[in-house]
């Protein structure tokens, strides 16, 4: 198999039509430079959404809590996962709102020293997981007869990533923190270190097999690597495949048939999050030594998903700790650019620095793979010239200098920004605070109005009354007295209130005084 497409060694220098050794290290530099691309814009974007524009408290509770809901949602099940998804955005929101509580100096004390301690026993942990790994390296490496002893070291690993997350969980518990999200990061860092340290310690052992074949100890170092790399992968996905699929799978039974009150276990975000980033950092760093290896993790990514979702949804409990996914997402896009960097570092030194092996791959009789490159150039006259001042080491470290301070820089405008944002929100804030001032004063002014002309009118009524009296007197002062004034009264054009339909009309029209239209009067029709 060592001979196959899978690893380094099979390809071979000789070509006549098609360049490997060109082909297989141009391949593998645009890979590198456009996985290099994505990441930037990834996390660019991710720290843009939550640390620059990001609004974290404006308005967060007001709206979750009046138009959070979606009401399109008709299923109980979905129902239930959106109320899920409520409750967690405003528990990760209040648990980082932890009153202080004042403390004694000897408490201060005696926290500091147990915090020391546990962080020095985490440290000796990890250093001891890295020197057992070069011991098992250095006592196995000659003697492989057996299938225990090829994959003592890729086990080892993996019993690693396994066990001592839960290990650190159990130590930050001791550390007594107040802020739970403090914990958690506390732990998550204790699992990415530990996990960066085991990814160096492998890697420089595989590197040092470089002088080993010097002295005959193997015959190909590039596909040794890229074997130990696929038992990494391998044993890795066998490892998390067992974890899920049969201990969760018995505790999800035995809950459900045999102890009704056994608590399911808990989906971990940190720690399966990590285990997806070293598997990544596995395909980065072993795709130059085994090129198959890619489609192997691809594989491997594809059933790991849907080993956990079908885990989550039938034996697990969804997870306690509260995570504001873009926070989340920036730190995981962070982490998985430190182990690109360490990986791409690594592949950048083989490709320019290192011997390749005199027996095996395309690169094969060569000082070094980039050797190829400047080969194919050298007859370019200003074009090699270029080549050689750009891949000299004084002008890499003066693009880091550059990239450092043009970092510092657009860090510097980023808080700058920041402030402003800060000052605008708070503007709007008072703004909106200006406006419900004025409207509760436009309201009070209209209602002080409408008591005050209230008041008026009910002044105004009795003087109302008296002229409307006095107007009736007067009108039947000039009504005759007897039969013959009253037909000349009529024929005059005054009716009175028995002159049929419409007197009344005719009465307003002839005799607007005994109609007074003043502010409050009724007008009343007599038929």
């Amino acid at each position: 198999m060592t001979n196959s497409t899978m690893f380094y060694g099979s390809y071979t220098n000789v070509f006549k039509k098609y360049n490997i050794p060109m082909a297989y290290l141009l391949v593998y530099s645009v890979c590198y430079i456009l996985i290099l691309i994505v990441l930037i814009q990834s996390i660019s974007k991710a720290y843009r959404r939550y640390f620059v524009t990001g609004d974290k408290t404006h308005g967060f509770y007001s709206s979750k809590a009046f138009t959070g809901w979606d009401f399109m949602v008709t299923s109980e099940e979905t129902a239930k996962l959106k109320h899920r998804s409520i409750y967690l955005e405003l528990a990760e929101s209040l648990s980082s709102k932890v009153r202080v509580v004042e403390r004694s100096f000897a408490h201060d004390c005696g926290l500091f020293s147990l915090r020391l301690v546990t962080n020095l026993f985490v440290l000796g942990i990890i250093a001891g997981a890295c020197y057992l790994i070069i011991y098992m390296y250095g006592t196995l490496i000659k003697d492989q007869s057996t299938v225990i002893q090829q994959l003592a070291v890729p086990l080892l690993v993996a019993g690693y990533n396994l066990i001592l997350p839960y290990l650190f969980t159990g130590i930050t518990r001791l550390e007594k923190y107040k802020n739970p999200k403090t914990a958690l990061y506390f732990t998550l860092a204790r699992v990415f270190v530990m996990k960066v340290v085991v990814l160096i310690t492998l890697i420089v052992f595989w590197l040092r097999q470089v002088d080993d074949c010097g002295r005959d100890a193997c015959e190909c170092w590039e596909t040794f690597a890229g074997q130990e790399i696929y038992k990494l992968v391998i044993i890795d996905f066998i490892v998390q495949f067992l974890a899920t699929a049969i201990v969760e799978l018995i505790v999800g039974i035995g809950r459900r048939f045999v102890c009704k009150t056994l608590k399911p276990p808990e989906f971990n975000i940190a720690r399966n999050t990590m285990d997806l980033i070293q598997s990544q950092a596995y395909t980065w760093i072993g795709m130059y030594f085994s090129p198959l290896l890619m489609v192997l993790c691809i594989v491997k990514i594809f059933l790991t998903f849907y080993v956990k979702k079908i885990s989550v949804i039938y034996n697990c409990k969804p997870s306690s700790q509260a995570w504001r996914a873009a926070f989340a997402k920036t730190i995981f896009l962070i982490v998985l650019f430190v182990f690109f960097a360490i990986c791409g570092f690594t592949v950048g030194y083989i490709m320019v620095q290192l011997e390749p092996s005199e027996t095996c791959g395309p690169f094969r009789g060569k000082p070094s793979p980039f050797d190829i490159l400047i080969s194919r150039v050298e007859g370019l006259g200003w074009f090699s010239i270029v080549l050689e001042i750009l891949t000299s080491p004084g002008f890499i470290l003066a693009i880091i200098v550059l990239l450092i301070l043009g970092i510092y820089y657009f860090r510097t405008i980023t808080k700058g920004r920041r402030k402003i944002i800060k000052r605008l929100k708070q503007q709007i804030t008072l703004e909106g605070q200006d406006k419900r001032f004025l409207l509760k004063r436009l309201r009070d002014v209209v209602e002080q109005a409408a008591v005050a002309g209230d008041a008026q009118g009910s002044r105004g009524q009795p003087s109302h009354n008296a002229k409307q009296a006095q107007s009736s007197h007067d009108d039947r002062q000039d009504r005759p007295t007897s039969a013959p004034q009253e037909r000349q009264y009529q024929q005059r054009g005054h009716r009175g209130p028995s002159s049929g339909s419409g007197g009344g009309m005719e009465a307003h029209a002839s005799y607007p005084s005994a109609f007074p239209l003043s502010p409050g009067a009724d007008i009343v029709f007599h038929q």
